[in-house]
């Protein structure tokens, strides 16, 4: 049974791991597309901002509340027998 701190875990993870993706499909689109280099180059620095506002602070929450960042949230939380 999860807990709510688990919960709000997974949460917090799922809000956050757009970051990495949407950051991968930009710089693709960058090194690959030089055409429309302009559009890619607004994307990388709206990510950028995604990261350092959200994801980096909400990775930080995680790891003060289960000591895992949880960079790929689907990954099940080790839980503690009590």
């Amino acid at each position: 049974m999860s807990s709510v701190k688990h919960r709000v875990s997974n949460v917090l993870a799922w809000t956050g791991f757009p970051f990495l993706p949407s950051l991968l499909i930009n710089l693709m689109g960058f090194l690959f597309i030089p055409q429309d280099s302009e559009v890619f180059i607004v994307g990388i620095f709206a990510t950028a901002i995604y990261g350092f506002l959200v994801w980096l602070p909400l990775s930080a929450i995680n790891y003060i509340m289960v000591g895992s960042c949880r960079v790929f949230p689907w990954k099940k939380i080790e839980e503690e027998i009590e």
